[in-house]
């Protein structure tokens, strides 16, 4: 049987596992020991954008003790692209409101796929826009009651 680790590099690893919203224990632990090791940070910063992971991996390389494992200029690359693309939504969602509420106000069905969806469930479950001083639930997406 092909072992995934024969084949991947660590750097590879610490991203397959940044895509994940949530960390199980093992994962977390698996990633603590990645971030001991010699990653090449800016193959790292290349794939992340790349990959589109960047925020996801922002948020896991600053939980808990993991900052102190992640060179300084590599995070404020990091967080200012994680601001950016925070700001990006939060004025994407502030669209989709309004589209949202003139809809239900006009009687008119509409479902949410995909992205919007998925990014209101990921971000906005997760508390981030609390970094912005945004109150959790301050930005859900319109939801009719049932």
């Amino acid at each position: 049987m092909l072992n995934a680790e024969q084949f991947l590099t660590l750097d590879d690893r610490l991203l397959i596992l940044a895509a994940r919203v949530n960390l199980q224990p093992e994962a977390a632990e698996v990633m603590h020991s990645l971030l001991q090791a010699d990653l090449d940070w800016e193959k790292v910063l290349d794939r992340s954008l790349a990959f589109g992971v960047r925020p996801l991996l922002f948020m896991h390389l600053t939980t808990g003790s993991r900052p102190r494992w992640v060179p300084g200029d590599v995070l404020a690359v990091l967080q200012d692209d994680y601001d950016v693309h925070m700001l990006r939504s939060m004025r994407i969602y502030g669209c989709i409101k309004q589209v949202l509420a003139s809809m239900n106000q006009a009687g008119i069905p509409l479902i949410l796929l995909k992205g919007a969806f998925l990014a209101n469930w990921i971000y906005l479950e997760n508390s981030t826009f609390s970094w912005f001083g945004v109150p959790p639930g301050a930005w859900q997406l319109h939801r009719k009651s049932p």
